[in-house]
């Protein structure tokens, strides 16, 4: 009786051990759900606050890029006393100074297409030079000998422009400016360094010449006249494709520090094969 007692007692006790051990493993299983869960919708949460910054993130760069594309495909904004000031300049973004040639103005051949190209490939300050008042009176004016005659005070008007720009803190020194001029802007481009050289101290770092115009140009100076130089910055970029002595024509002679000749630098064969085909 007494053996059958303690028996009793003993198999009481072992259930009581096992309820107790399943509570404890009910409480841990319990907290592991629960910290799991936890874990979870942390995770979920992450996701969220990830999706929600890449969307962020997406809207900021098509913002970003419409507003590129906007200035690239209009005439920008113009640089006046009250406005030089409110530019939408980029803190450590190239700048670019872009001439157009005869004929033409801010919003035509190469300008809209060289803030498009420019554009394309990050973030540029970019300045348009319209000259098409002085340089020909006006995109119907025939008149080259004129426009060609007016490279030289036009480019000398220019630097004055600049030198104030860069005297008021608008643009920076000279060190990080690159002209670039398609035509008889290539001429103007060289015309406004070597001004501005003169002006500030110290000369442009670069100017591009886009097929630098040749009709009426092949004298490289005179006291009236100038076109462009190698000295005109510290470093002279001259591409000619289109050489050659009629209207219409650009350089053949070596005008910068670098000169390259497409195909020898007077015609490009697959050019004027397409535009007979079209």
């Amino acid at each position: 009786m007494k053996m059958r007692k303690e028996k009793e007692k003993k198999k009481k006790k072992t259930t009581k051990k096992k309820k107790n051990k399943n509570k404890d493993e009910e409480r841990k299983q319990k907290k592991g759900r629960k910290k799991k869960k936890r874990r979870k919708e942390e995770e979920e949460k992450e996701k969220r606050r990830r999706r929600r910054k890449k969307k962020k993130e997406e809207e900021d760069e098509k913002k970003k890029k419409k507003k590129k594309n906007n200035l690239a495909n209009t005439g920008g904004i113009q640089v006046t006393m009250d406005s030089m000031r409110t530019l939408p300049i980029i803190s450590g973004a190239p700048w670019k100074i872009i001439f157009h040639g005869f004929r033409n103005s801010k919003e035509g051949v190469p300008n809209m297409e060289l803030r498009k190209a420019y554009f394309t490939r990050g973030f540029y300050n970019i300045l348009s030079g319209d000259v098409s008042k002085p340089i020909d009176d006006g995109p119907g004016n025939l008149c080259y000998p004129s426009a060609a005659k007016n490279v030289l005070p036009i480019g000398i008007c220019f630097a004055q422009q600049l030198a104030m720009l860069i005297q008021a803190g608008v643009l920076p020194g000279p060190e990080q400016l690159h002209f670039v001029g398609h035509s008889l802007g290539a001429h103007i481009a060289g015309n406004t360094g070597s001004a501005l050289r003169n002006l500030i101290g110290r000369p442009v770092y670069r100017i591009t010449g886009l097929d630098p115009a040749g009709p009426l140009l092949w004298k490289r100076k005179t006291p009236d006249f100038k076109i462009l130089d190698p000295k005109d910055a510290t470093f002279v970029d001259a591409h000619h494709t289109n050489g050659g002595v009629f209207f219409a024509k650009g350089q053949t002679y070596q005008l910068g520090t670098v000169d390259i000749y497409y195909n020898g630098g007077r015609e490009q064969p697959q050019l004027i094969e397409q535009s007979m085909v079209n």
